[in-house]
């Protein structure tokens, strides 16, 4: 049943992702376009890269913004407004529910992840920045200089917090729902309320365990020098930042399933 579940939900949900994945891609285009054209002077090209920027970064904020809260309020309208009248009277579980709005939503947000990180590459690699490093050896050395590690040894943990961050971004927006629906009154401002507040004490703590780890392992490892302590602080700040978005996700995962299970009063 979760598997018809999940195919409902892909074929109510596919739309809007898709045109704002569609969106990233065109606004993608345009900006390799407009940086690979040939500069008048070198006045003309800074102002043509701070504008691609400042454009590029507004748009990506945008687009993530579109997709997160897109993803929020199809589980708020299809589990707790009038649609959910239907959606509970089918034969099966509130877990069932969840666990169909959870896989379908962080996939859209994993992929809507995987293809801004793409068009960040292809943007510095239409500026030109990525022709200035020639072979491979001088690739995995400038990575070595500046995060103290090479390539293969920094792109998972670096796709792996990515990836770890958008779970647990889904599911504050979850578990915010899920405890506004509590309240007798006011719920959909109460679940923005309890957002805010989940957001900032998530941020407060993973920032937290993660920098603190990371500080004392880079000063127990490098020899003294600044550039030692910045490789080994950069070298492990990508691992402890996974295994803290792991432990919140975890939390956050066992929060929303002792909630969902809860008698849902509809307005």
């Amino acid at each position: 049943m979760l598997g018809k579940l999940m195919r409902y939900e892909w074929k109510s949900t596919y739309k809007i992702p898709s045109a704002v994945n569609l969106v990233l891609a065109l606004a993608t285009l345009l900006g390799c376009l407009i940086l690979g054209m040939p500069a008048a002077s070198d006045k003309d090209t800074i102002f043509r890269l701070f504008t691609s920027v400042v454009f590029y970064s507004l748009s990506l904020s945008a687009f993530s913004m579109v997709t997160y809260i897109y993803v929020y309020i199809r589980f708020y309208k299809n589990l707790f407004s009038a649609e959910g009248y239907l959606m509970h009277t089918l034969p099966v579980t509130p877990l069932q529910l969840f666990h169909s709005k959870l896989l379908v939503g962080y996939f859209w947000l994993a992929l809507h992840t995987v293809l801004e990180l793409a068009a960040l590459i292809a943007l510095g690699w239409a500026s030109g920045l990525f022709h200035q490093v020639n072979t491979r050896t001088e690739w995995k050395a400038l990575l070595q200089s500046t995060l103290g590690a090479s390539p293969w040894e920094f792109l998972p943990p670096f796709f792996g917090t990515m990836l770890t961050g958008c779970l647990t971004s889904l599911l504050i927006g979850y578990v915010s729902i899920l405890l506004g629906q509590l309240m007798e009154k006011y719920k959909l401002g109460a679940s923005v309320g309890f957002f805010i507040a989940i957001y900032l004490v998530s941020q407060v703590a993973t920032s937290l365990s993660v920098f603190l780890p990371s500080t004392m392992t880079a000063l127990s490892g490098s020899p003294g020098a600044y550039g030692d302590f910045t490789l080994y602080y950069y070298r492990n700040l990508l691992y402890w930042s996974i295994i803290a978005q792991l432990i919140l996700g975890i939390l956050l995962y066992i929060a929303c399933l002792l909630l969902v299970r809860r008698r849902v009063n509809l307005d």
